[in-house]
């Protein structure tokens, strides 16, 4: 997501801005300026622009808070100048799990909408009424005024508060109906998915939903492009990348469940007697490709490992009858070749000397590094 800038801490989930959110302020500054807001006018669309984005937080908050409880932790809420994103640790695989916490986020905005409608009909039943009959013209789909005669005091300022809650009303019947729109991985995509997992399974169920969000994609990228609408096409592109990774993401998931450590490991490897002098030990391995070398004991029982570096440099200092034994070094853990793929998925990628040792029952019978799982995944791409 790159850097972003926390702003505190709430129900225990950090809530963050990007930092392409700083252009946000001088954008509400020279839009003001150059449409002659003036001062309380410029002021409006900032206070306006803030009520907005929190209403995009509580949004992502409805996310977050239903996720909890369902035990997915949220690490953290980012806000960016084309919406947010409540980044959840994981997504559950029950489909009706993921259709709560997909709907919970328009729900809030409902919520808010139906607030705020009961404040207008509080003020005045007429206001209500030519904001009803008038919302496409709210909504920035006609050209329609909205009638201000209803309003009681026609004073600018109060005239302005009341624009900027009826913008703040629009923006929420809009979070609405756009995030309802089934682009996967937007919330309706998600909704979409989760449903549809319910017959055909999450994975098939999340490649037909990937399709139809690049669909929703592309024709969000073109209607930018025709109507010089920047922020639909950048929200375009997200969603077109994110379906695709997605997807993939999940097939990789299932074929690390399915796969086997047994499927990866290479059967070609090298191992050193922890009892061979470190002169036999560089003259076994002299022709070898590898950069580590499991040690084992007379049972062929890993129980250690030692680099070609370390090697080479007990050489250099001229260790030619000491023993392995007094250089090696630990090893990682022991896995079985009957294992999921998924147990040391993470930690070789992030681990890039990492080397295991893999076992039958007892004996080693092949190793695996990360050039194995890298030859794996670029096969099953």
């Amino acid at each position: 997501m790159g850097k972003s800038f926390g702003l505190g801490t709430y129900f225990g989930i950090p809530v963050k801005i990007h930092w392409t959110f700083l252009f946000l302020l001088p954008f509400v500054l020279y839009t003001g300026v150059s449409e002659g807001a003036g001062w309380e006018g410029t002021l409006f669309m900032g206070v306006f622009v803030l009520m907005l984005f929190l209403c995009v937080t509580l949004h992502e908050y409805g996310h977050a808070l239903m996720a909890r409880r369902y035990g997915v932790e949220t690490r953290d809420i980012i806000l960016s100048p084309i919406g947010g994103i409540a980044r959840l640790n994981s997504m559950p695989e029950k489909p009706i799990q993921e259709f709560m916490i997909a709907i919970a986020g328009p729900l809030v905005n409902v919520v808010i909408a139906t607030i705020m409608g009961i404040f207008f009909f509080i003020l005045s039943p007429e206001f209500l009424w030519d904001l009803v009959t008038n919302l496409p013209s709210v909504l920035g789909f006609a050209e329609t005024d909205i009638p201000a005669d209803n309003i009681e005091e026609t004073q600018a300022t109060t005239y302005g508060v009341m624009a900027m809650l009826v913008g703040v009303f629009a923006v929420n019947v809009m979070l609405v109906l756009f995030n309802l729109i089934p682009a996967f991985p937007m919330d309706g995509g998600r909704i979409f998915r989760s449903l549809l997992a319910m017959w055909v399974g999450r994975l098939q169920a999340t490649k037909i939903a990937s399709y139809i969000g690049r669909g929703m994609a592309v024709l969000f990228i073109g209607f930018a492009i025709i109507n010089g609408h920047l922020t639909l096409g950048f929200i375009g592109l997200f969603i077109y990348f994110m379906a695709s990774q997605e997807y993939r993401m999940l097939k990789m998931e299932n074929l690390l469940d399915e796969r086997k450590i047994a499927d990866i490991m290479r059967t070609n490897f090298q191992t050193l007697h922890f009892n061979d002098s470190i002169s036999h030990a560089h003259n076994q391995v002299q022709n070898s490709q590898d950069s580590s070398f499991f040690v084992v004991n007379d049972a062929n029982q890993v129980i250690g490992v030692l680099p070609l570096q370390k090697l080479q440099g007990a050489m250099q200092k001229q260790a030619y009858f000491e023993t392995v034994y007094d250089f090696m070094m630990p090893h990682q853990g022991v896995i079985y070749a009957y294992e999921p793929l998924r147990k040391i998925y993470a930690y070789l990628l992030q681990n890039h000397r990492a080397v295991f040792p893999v076992y039958d029952n007892i004996s080693i019978v092949g190793v695996v590094d990360v050039e194995s799982l890298n030859q794996f995944i670029r096969k099953n791409r």
